[in-house]
């Protein structure tokens, strides 16, 4: 028994299992707390973070409800995925906007509300100027009342002076009341009748006047077109010669002209050259031989200048008339342009060179529409010598933006106002081409550039630029050698003349 109760290793190992466990159990105890209190504030962090979340998420709902409580649609989906369909927000939007604005650019809503402002604010225009006009025709109605009221008021006046004069007055003043009460009566019938015939008379004038407007714009048309078939027919003209030709010299291309210093002539002034047998100066082009361009001025009546254009087939001569519309003996003329000014036919804007040629003349241009459809100057008189005519810009070829619409648009409504002036005023209407025929005006263009887009101006070598005929054609104006003439060579001579080497004799 004694021997039995002894602690064996089992009960060693068994209490050195306790203890250790105690050991342990104690050393990790505090890390399981400390790990413990980390996950629990993360867990805490967690929860406040997805507490925000669902905060702002729950902000972000708000505020789409609240969108779409201001834009007027409370569609449950907002259609960003179909903004076609009518029953999403963004179509619904789609649709106010297409039926408010249906013009507008930019489909937003700000863009459709500035369109509907603007159009609020012509609609206010409009509106300001009915009640402007409303208020003139209460200003009419209120003096005419009150011309009323004064008549009214006057013939009240005697009225109760008439009746108190009864009060007082025995029955002959009754009588005279009543006779002034019937001739009221007798005036008021009068005023009607005279009313009624003022409105009578004025719906007939009305007519009238509607009748003659027609039959006035009707004959307007009626001596437009009399007038172009009588120039069509006619082409007759008032203009007279500026000068003739002195002299020629025809090897060095200069001419000498019977105008001067003491006609106020300008170097540079260029004029067509006309045949003797004309048929009016600037009537027609037919009738110019040439041009030439004032270089030098030699006297009071006397001026040298070089031929810049001629024909060979008919040369100028001495007693050829000279006419430029751009100058007159001791005044300036005055010109009006309109449309496209291209002198060279490059297919580019000449205006600086067309202002160059008028004002080296002494003329000056009055009135003209610029390539971009700004018109300067004042209106065509009656000293207005020329409304010039330029090509006009064709809407579908050469315009192609809306911005060059409106400079169609606005070409095309200043050449209508300044043909309709040169009717009223009597102003000639020439094309440009005949213009630039009558001043002598030659296209100093001759050089070729490759790359450049402008047409070459000579024909490929196919025509003479200055007389416009094939080459083979061309014959000289002088006397050419007897060995040159045609008519006069030999093919082959029948006999030798002279001695021929041994080498060519017969065998």
């Amino acid at each position: 028994m004694a021997a039995a109760s002894k602690p064996s290793a089992v009960h060693y190992w068994l209490v050195a299992f306790v203890l250790l466990s105690v050991v342990l159990g104690l050393c990790y105890y505090p890390l399981f707390s400390k790990n413990q209190t980390e996950r629990v504030a993360e867990a805490d962090r967690v929860k406040k973070e997805l507490a925000e979340a669902q905060k702002a998420r729950d902000k972000f709902y708000e505020e789409i409800e609240a969108l779409k409580k201001a834009i007027g649609h409370g569609f449950e989906k907002v259609g960003t995925d179909d903004p076609a369909n009518p029953t999403t927000v963004l179509g619904a939007m789609a649709a106010d906007i297409s039926n408010a604005a249906p013009d507008v650019a930019d489909k937003n809503f700000s863009a459709a509300l500035r369109a509907v402002a603007l159009d609020k604010q012509n609609v206010i225009v409009e509106r300001d100027d009915l009640r402007k006009k409303l208020d003139q025709e209460h200003q009419q109605f209120l003096a005419l009342q009150d011309q009323k009221n004064a008549a009214v008021g006057e013939e009240k006046k005697h009225r109760d002076s008439a009746e108190a004069d009864v009060a007082s007055l025995t029955k002959t003043k009754e009588e005279e009341l009543a006779a002034k009460d019937q001739e009221r009566a007798n005036i008021e019938k009068a005023k009607a009748d005279i009313e009624v015939e003022f409105n009578q008379s004025k719906d007939a004038w009305a007519k009238s006047e509607k009748t003659l407007q027609s039959r006035i714009k009707n004959l307007e048309g009626i001596n437009k077109v009399l007038r172009d078939e009588l120039q069509a027919k006619t082409k007759q003209s008032f203009e007279v010669a500026d000068g003739v030709v002195r002299w020629v010299d025809n090897v060095h291309h200069v001419v000498w002209v019977n105008v001067g210093e003491s006609d106020n002539l300008h170097k540079r002034t260029t004029f067509s050259v006309y045949k003797k047998s004309n048929n009016g100066m600037g009537s027609k082009v037919e009738d110019i031989k040439g041009a030439i361009e004032v270089t030098n001025i030699l006297g009071p009546h006397l001026a040298e200048a070089r031929i810049t254009k001629d024909d060979i087939y008919n040369p100028m001569a001495p007693g050829d008339p000279i006419y430029t519309p751009l100058w007159s003996p001791g005044h300036a003329d005055e010109f009006a342009f309109v449309g496209v000014v291209d002198l060279d036919g490059d297919g580019k804007s000449d205006r600086d060179l067309l202002h160059e040629v008028v004002a080296a003349s002494g003329a000056s241009i009055v009135s003209e529409v610029d390539d971009q459809g700004n018109r300067s100057g004042g209106k065509l008189t009656e000293v207005t010598k020329f409304l010039v005519l330029g090509k006009l810009p064709n809407a579908e070829e050469d315009y192609k933006t809306d911005a060059d619409k409106k400079i169609f648009e606005a070409i095309q409504s200043h050449n209508k106002a300044m043909r309709q002036e040169a009717e009223e005023h009597a102003v000639r209407m020439v094309p440009l081409s005949d213009f630039l025929n009558y001043i002598g005006f030659k296209n100093q263009r001759r050089l070729f550039t490759p790359g450049d887009d402008v047409p070459f101006m000579l024909k490929a070598g196919a025509h003479s630029k200055a007389v416009n005929e094939t080459l083979e054609k061309r014959k000289s104006v002088g006397t050419t050698s007897e060995l040159f003439d045609v008519k006069k060579q030999k093919l082959r001579p029948k006999t030798s003349t002279g001695t021929t080497s041994k080498l060519f004799r017969g065998h």
